[in-house]
């Protein structure tokens, strides 16, 4: 199952939080689900934990290229992880993300059969081995992708960015 894995404080962030930070936007993880947003007074700075932990990424089961980070997660729709059918009657089961930098879009926009209301969709494969992983949603500026959760492992994580 693909799933948050949480990171110990390393001593250069303990150092960090001893510091008073300011308010700041701050990301909380909800269950193995999604992405909060709130804005809270912090100990810590998200940009200092960020680009002190390394990613996880999500990888193509294919090829074992990295698709998407784990962090990179969020919901639509009240919900990070839909099932839907196609009018061919595949059942796909998508994890819904902010980005997928592993993979490209092809063709061209559609709204025929859209799973979300009002947006587009275009397919997404790997940008290595090519295989469908699943698609981008567009609706005027908003943008997410939506990703084929069986077509994707749990990678681990970088050395370093």
């Amino acid at each position: 199952m693909i799933g948050l894995m949480q990171q110990r404080p390393s001593s250069f962030q303990s150092r960090l939080a001893a510091k008073a930070a300011p308010p700041v936007l701050s990301i909380l993880a909800k269950g193995n689900a999604g992405v909060l947003l709130s804005t809270e007074e912090s100990s810590t700075s998200p940009l200092s934990d960020e680009a002190a932990a390394p990613a996880i990424w999500l990888n193509c089961i294919q090829c074992g290229s990295k698709i998407a980070r784990c962090n990179d997660r969020i919901e639509v729709n009240d919900k990070h992880e839909h099932t839907f059918i196609n009018p061919a009657g595949v059942i796909y089961r998508i994890g819904c993300f902010s980005a997928s930098p592993g993979a490209f879009e092809v063709g061209q926009a559609s709204s025929e059969f859209a799973w979300f209301r009002g947006y587009e969709w275009r397919c997404l494969c790997c940008a290595v081995c090519e295989v469908h992983l699943g698609w981008t949603f567009t609706q005027s500026a908003a943008r997410f992708c939506g990703l084929i959760l069986d077509q994707l492992s749990e990678g681990s994580a970088d050395a370093a960015r």
